[in-house]
C-alpha cells in the first residue's frame, strides 16, 4: 500500500468493502462504500446472477477520528438468469450490518461496551453515534443480555455483600419500589476498597435482603455504602452513590 491503493479500505476495517467516496461535512463524515464481489451465483438453482439494479441504504458506523461517521452502502440487486428459477432478484447482505439496525454491528458492540463496562449514559454515547437514545439502548440489550445471561460471567466470589436500593420513587399509581443487590466485595487486608455487581432483585419489604442473602462457601456481609453504581457490571469506587 504504498502507493496509496487501498489505504481507504484499511482505514475503513470492513473486510469484503471498498470505499467509493469520501465526503466532509460540518458535523459527520459520509463514506459511500460498496461490496468487491464480482461473481455471485444464484443461492437456488446455482446459475450465475446478473447485477439488476442498487438501492443505497445509511447506516451509522463507529466515528471516524471524533466525528460521528455515516455509511452509504450501494447494495447490489442480483437477478438470476434462469426464467424458471424461484428466485427472481435479492439484495446482498453481509454480516458487518443487520438488515433490522440501522447502525453496524461494530458500532453496536461499542455502544454496550461504553454503557455497560465504561458506564457512560445512553444518551451521551447516542450523541456521540449520532443516533437517537433507542438505537443505543437496543445495541446495549441485543449485545449485553448474552453477557448478563452467561453463568460464567461473575467467576469465583470472594466476599458477599448486600445492599438495599430504591430504584422507582413513589408515584400516584404506585408506591415506593425497593429493590436489593449482592455484589462480590474486593479487599485489601480486612478493609473493603471496591464491589463487583452480581445480581439485583425486587424486595417486597425492608429488611429481607439480608436475612435471604446466603452462597455456599462464602461469608454472607452487609455491603451498604459499597454497591455504588447498580446499571453497570463493575463497581470501582467506594460510597459514591
Amino acid at each position: 500500500m504504498s502507493d496509496g491503493i487501498g489505504l481507504a479500505e484499511a482505514l475503513l476495517g470492513l473486510p469484503g468493502f471498498r470505499v467509493l467516496e469520501v465526503t466532509e461535512h460540518a458535523d459527520e463524515v459520509v463514506i459511500a462504500i460498496e461490496t468487491t464481489s464480482a461473481v455471485v451465483w444464484c443461492m437456488r438453482c446455482g446459475v450465475r446472477a446478473e447485477a439488476h439494479d442498487r438501492i443505497s441504504v445509511e447506516v451509522r458506523d463507529l466515528p471516524c477520528f471524533g466525528r460521528p461517521a455515516r455509511l452509504v452502502w450501494r447494495k447490489r440487486r442480483w437477478r438470476c438468469r434462469e426464467h424458471v428459477c424461484d428466485a427472481k432478484t435479492w439484495t446482498e447482505t453481509s454480516s458487518h450490518f443487520d438488515a433490522q439496525r440501522i447502525i453496524t454491528r461494530r458500532a453496536g458492540m461499542e455502544a454496550c461496551r461504553q454503557v455497560g463496562e465504561l458506564a457512560r449514559p445512553v444518551s451521551q454515547v447516542a450523541d456521540q453515534f449520532g443516533v437517537c437514545w433507542w438505537t443505543v439502548m437496543n445495541a446495549v440489550v441485543e449485545h449485553g443480555s448474552p453477557i448478563v445471561d452467561d453463568p460464567d460471567r461473575v467467576g469465583a466470589v470472594n466476599l458477599l455483600g448486600v445492599d438495599e436500593t430504591s430504584f422507582l420513587r413513589a408515584n400516584r399509581a404506585t408506591g415506593r419500589r425497593p429493590h436489593g443487590t449482592r455484589a462480590d466485595q474486593r479487599t485489601h487486608g480486612t478493609v473493603p476498597t471496591a464491589c463487583r455487581l452480581l445480581t439485583i432483585w425486587k424486595r417486597k419489604r425492608r429488611g429481607q435482603a439480608n436475612r435471604s442473602a446466603s452462597c455456599d462457601g462464602v461469608v454472607p456481609c452487609v455491603g451498604d455504602g459499597f454497591v455504588t453504581r447498580a446499571g453497570g457490571v463493575l463497581v470501582d469506587e467506594r460510597g459514591a452513590r
